[in-house]
């Protein structure tokens, strides 16, 4: 088994309570006590469960480099992007051990746009890592701008991530 962490964004909370309510069943009680539950699904089915019937959600490869963890890290020893999934999610999330251009110089990631966040998580890193976003402060700006690639990315320097030279 390999283990791909996802990440999950929501127009709204509802939103987000319809799709947990989807998720349940793939899922143990983490999904009422983490940040990151652990589904047991794969990637195709979580994209397809959370992209049939909500407009409202988008659905991106978290730290993709991310040795353990990152749908392209190296303990999951996948050659294409297309061996974690055949369909591809809205982004990929680039983490804070690698840069914009590291992860679109990988094959087919290139296709699709490339975004930072910080990891919520960890609640003295929030706002370490930014993606900008272009229009008013609003949940269709947001979509809109990552469907298009029309985002820019404020980023600290890769190597002060804990995994720039081990994982990538």
């Amino acid at each position: 088994r390999k283990r791909v962490h996802m990440l999950l964004l929501f127009k709204d909370m509802q939103v987000a309570g319809k799709i947990r309510h989807k998720l349940v069943k793939y899922g143990s009680d983490s999904l009422d006590i983490s940040g990151r539950p652990s589904l047991t699904l794969k990637v195709a089915e979580l994209i397809d469960i959370v992209k049939q019937d909500f407009e409202e959600a988008m659905v991106m490869y978290a730290h993709v480099l991310h040795p353990w963890f990152g749908a392209m890290g190296t303990k999951n020893n996948f050659e294409s992007i297309y061996d974690v999934c055949e369909i591809l999610p809205d982004a990929v999330e680039t983490g804070m051990s690698a840069v914009v251009k590291m992860v679109k110089g990988i094959g087919e990631m290139g296709r699709m746009e490339v975004v930072s966040f910080s990891d919520a998580h960890s609640p003295g890193n929030i706002g370490r890592e930014v993606t900008e976003f272009r229009g008013s402060p609003s949940w269709r700006s947001i979509r809109d701008g990552i469907i298009a690639k029309q985002t820019d990315t404020v980023e600290q320097p890769s190597p002060m991530g804990r995994y720039h030279y081990s994982g990538h």
